[in-house]
């Protein structure tokens, strides 16, 4: 009981106490259940030998569903409480700015991402991280696969770039005092977490990558850069590690086959 003056006091200076309780909620939804539920997913994913194209297919589509939900209410929330698609960095205040903010963030993150993958792509598959494991299981396979695969990755793009950069970013930084740089760490950790499930390398890459989605949404005051570049690096990662990863495994299989005879 004597704590409590103190964590009252505690919230009133970082300015959490002036968060209306629904908007709290969903910050406490992104900072616990997002992160335990993705790390659940993923162990039951890892437990299976092979996913069957069914099982991506049902994973694309079940995903797409509830990130378009999530981001829904979220959009409800915010609306409710007189915010503006403005508010949330879904507008483009300055052209110039948004349109240099997308080609320097797809020229950084997609040859990160492509190095990245190519080094991922010369390890046995034992060598594999958890996400390494991960893009085996649930590369798309087949065109289909993949078309539904590339409508999951503009979802992610655009969902999560509005629920993370968008909403939490604001009402972070507004709840610091207007402090940029705490919504940009505080925003991006949340981020990082609803990524556990990646391993803490993964963690630990998707934290900065956040941080350099949010500087570009305060810099431009648009979220498109970083949506665009958020949606491109999925992309890769799906089908350009499919065809890396896949003919990694083939050769891998060969080197096995070879050895044994």
């Amino acid at each position: 009981m004597s704590a409590a003056p103190h964590l009252i006091a505690l919230l009133q200076t970082t300015g959490l106490a002036a968060v209306p309780w629904d908007f709290a909620l969903l910050l406490g939804v992104l900072a616990i259940f997002v992160p335990w539920r993705g790390v659940q997913r993923v162990l039951k994913l890892l437990r299976q030998p092979v996913l069957s194209s069914a099982d991506r297919m049902m994973i694309y589509v079940s995903t797409i569903g509830v990130q378009w939900a999530s981001a829904g209410i979220v959009w409800w929330r915010g609306s409710a409480r007189g915010h503006s698609a403005g508010d949330w960095g879904l507008a483009v205040p300055d052209a110039a700015a948004a349109f240099s903010g997308v080609v320097v963030l797809l020229v950084l993150t997609c040859g990160l991402q492509i190095l990245s993958l190519r080094r991922l792509g010369k390890l046995p598959p034992e060598r594999h991280t958890t996400l390494g494991q991960l893009l085996g299981k649930l590369m798309p396979q087949g065109r289909t696969e993949s078309l539904v695969f590339i409508a999951l990755c503009v979802t992610a793009g655009i969902c999560e770039e509005f629920i993370y950069r968008g909403f939490a970013l604001t009402i972070l930084e507004r709840a610091a005092g207007g402090y940029v740089v705490a919504g940009v760490i505080a925003s991006s950790a949340l981020f990082s977490l609803a990524h556990l499930y990646q391993g803490r390398r993964g963690a630990a890459s998707t934290f900065v990558l956040g941080g350099v989605f949010a500087v570009s949404r305060v810099l431009t005051g648009s979220l498109l850069p970083a949506i665009a570049a958020h949606t491109a690096v999925d992309l890769l990662a799906g089908l350009l590690g499919a065809q890396l990863l896949g003919a990694r495994a083939r050769i891998h299989e060969q080197q096995i086959q070879s050895d044994s005879k």
